[in-house]
This record gives C-alpha cells, structure tokens and sequence, in this order.
C-alpha cells in the first residue's frame, strides 16, 4: 500500500561520469508516472507547480517504475535539441492525472555542446607602430551568444615576455605598448555568460602572426589635463 508523505523527495538522482543514475521512491503511486528530462537553466519558475513542463523540458523519458535503478546515457539527450548558449539542468518530475507536476529532483548537466566549441577566429582591423587592432569572431553561434570579455595574448616572434589582456565587450580589441616594426603571435578567445551566471570560455584561436607598422603614426595618448 502506497503510505503518503508530506514530503515524498525521496528520489535521488547523480551523474557518474557520462551517465545519469535514478534511485526511484518505492513508495510512489502507482498510478504516477515519473519522467526525467532537462530545462534551461533560468526557465524554472519559483513555484514548480505552475511550471508548464511539456513546453519548457527538452528530451524527455519516460521512467520504467519496475525497475529500482535507472542509467540513462546523457548522449541519449541529442546534441541537436539543445542550444549552445544556455546551462542545462536534469530535473525528475512526477505527474498525476489530478495533480500538478511536481519537480522530485534535479542536478548538474553539462552541455554537451561545450565539449566540441569551435574555436572563434582572430583578425587584424588596424595595427600602427606600437599597437595592434583585432577583430574576433564567434564561429560557434555566430554571435547569438552574451559576452562577457575577451582574452588576447601576444608574443614577439624570437621570443619575449607574453603580454595578455583582457578586454571588456564593449572595448576595442586592441594591444598597446608593442615594439616597431616587431613580428607578433597572437591569439584570442571569448568569455560568454550564460543564464544561471554560468562563464563559459571558448578555445583559443588559431594564431595569427602580425607585424606593426613602423611607418603607421602611433595611436594618440590622453590628452593633458588642463592647468
């Protein structure tokens, strides 16, 4: 007989590796069904019992309720429904026909369409005797994902100190203080911000070798402060 509880969260789900491993409470209804599937992160409402499921999980299963433990392959949650740009998280949910849905579980997922990010590109815009103008391109989503900032790192070709920065998303990607007419390694790539404050940093770019320009005037300094 089914012995009702106040509190029934008594399902346990964890993530051994590529694989999602449920312990189902075996004093569920029997007329409940209990599903597993993933949402966005940020798309959670903060009362779960007026969620609308159906239209916010992705790859939803069916639970097998006869069977104490559950393994699903997180392969099995196809790359081609998720997006790039957001955090995921696995959620359990029992359904009723008189009842609400209610959320019995969640944990960690991790996109797997991070594993296999293109790596963005880096071009030269601008260069004069002492700095370096880049642009760089988002090869992955072609721009659809937020950015947080970028990371540049050079070095002269023949050896030398690297020299790295950081830079805002709505500042010039630009490297100052290089030497004259200096050959220079560079390579970038991109920090996205995902709902949930998740940061997600791309790979490097290929590097691109790049030169100043000697005869290119420098680019101006702060102008003086007045007296």
């Amino acid at each position: 007989k089914y012995i009702d509880k106040e509190d029934d969260v008594d399902n346990v789900i964890s993530i051994d590796g590529s694989k999602l491993i449920y312990a189902i409470n075996p004093c569920s209804e029997p007329d409940s069904e209990i599903v597993i599937g993933l949402i966005e992160i940020g798309k959670e409402a903060n009362d779960m019992s007026i969620l609308t499921f159906d239209q916010n999980l992705v790859g939803t299963f069916l639970v097998d309720k006869s069977k104490q433990n559950i393994v699903i392959e997180q392969s099995s949650f196809h790359e081609e429904d998720l997006k790039s740009c957001m955090a995921y998280k696995v959620m359990v949910i029992k359904r009723m026909s008189d009842q609400d849905d209610k959320v019995l579980e969640t944990a960690k997922f991790q996109n797997p369409k991070w594993n296999s990010w293109k790596a963005p590109a880096l071009r030269l815009q601008n260069n004069s005797s002492t700095s370096i103008m880049f642009n760089i391109t988002d090869l992955e989503t072609d721009g659809d994902c937020l950015v947080s900032h970028y990371n540049i790192s050079c070095l002269a070709v023949g050896g030398g100190d690297i020299m790295e920065k950081i830079v805002q998303f709505n500042e010039e990607l630009q490297m100052d203080d290089l030497l004259q007419d200096t050959k220079y390694k560079c390579k970038g790539k991109i920090i996205h911000t995902f709902p949930g404050n998740k940061t997600f940093e791309t790979p490097w770019s290929d590097s691109v070798i790049i030169e100043t320009d000697a005869s290119a005037p420098s680019p101006p300094g702060p102008s003086p402060s007045p007296p």
